[in-house]
């Protein structure tokens, strides 16, 4: 009686390949999702210091608004990520509050400094 190999080989890569599908991919998604959240993340947080800056320079035409959500959308699809238009306009409200923070906290640390002490 002899053994085909063969089909052991073959019933071998089935078992991998279910392996795979069940485990790695799902890994691979969820890490590819992670990156491209927290690129949607920073991209939402530069173009609203951007817009910021350009509107007080008085070299924005239109919202400041408007150019995020553009300036967002542009960087997301030169890397070939897509979002609808909800989640990048979720991330540029996130990225405004976090810069109110930051200036909130910031004129607070200016006015302390500049109080005189007794």
């Amino acid at each position: 009686m002899t053994i085909d190999v063969t089909q052991i080989i073959i019933w071998l890569i089935g078992v991998l390949l279910i392996i795979l599908t069940r485990y790695a991919v799902p890994w691979i998604k969820s890490h590819v999702s992670t990156t491209n959240l927290a690129y949607l993340t920073q991209a939402a947080d530069i173009a609203v210091r951007a817009a910021q800056e350009l509107d007080i320079c008085g070299k924005l035409s239109g919202t400041k608004a408007d150019y995020a959500l553009q300036a967002v959308k542009a960087a997301l699809a030169a890397r070939k990520i897509t979002y609808d238009t909800t989640e990048i306009t979720s991330a540029i409200k996130a990225a405004v509050a976090n810069l109110r923070l930051d200036i909130i906290s910031s004129g607070a640390d200016t006015e302390s400094k500049t109080e005189p002490t007794t």
